[in-house]
């Protein structure tokens, strides 16, 4: 595993936050419709924005995201998403759904 989580919130929810250790940037996978607003209305509770000061529940979800430590939301450009796609990308790849599910392995892995 490329870094851990921190521990739980108290009412053990995993956060957004938690994910990115010594990390500034981290891709999120989002697997389908339901996860990806999930991901947005999740996004919004922590204090994510997009770098326009948008919430995330303004605008629509992409496939990946990009988020930053400093809580900015970002789009992938198509460059970004073919990096994504290669076993070289050495940004952390998040499975949402995986995460959210508890799972211990949410590393992404291509489906």
């Amino acid at each position: 595993m490329i870094f851990q989580r921190n521990e739980k919130t108290d009412n053990n929810i995993r956060r957004i936050a938690d994910l990115f250790g010594r990390k500034d940037k981290i891709y999120i996978y989002l697997a389908n419709r339901d996860i990806s607003n999930q991901f947005l209305k999740d996004a919004e509770k922590e204090g994510f924005h997009f770098g326009d000061e948008i919430s995330p529940t303004e605008r629509e979800p992409d496939e990946v995201m990009a988020v930053y430590k400093n809580r900015e939301l970002c789009y992938l450009s198509w460059a970004g998403h073919l990096f994504f796609y290669q076993k070289k990308c050495k940004i952390p790849r998040i499975d949402y759904e995986r995460y959210v599910n508890g799972e211990r392995r949410y590393i992404y892995q291509k489906r």
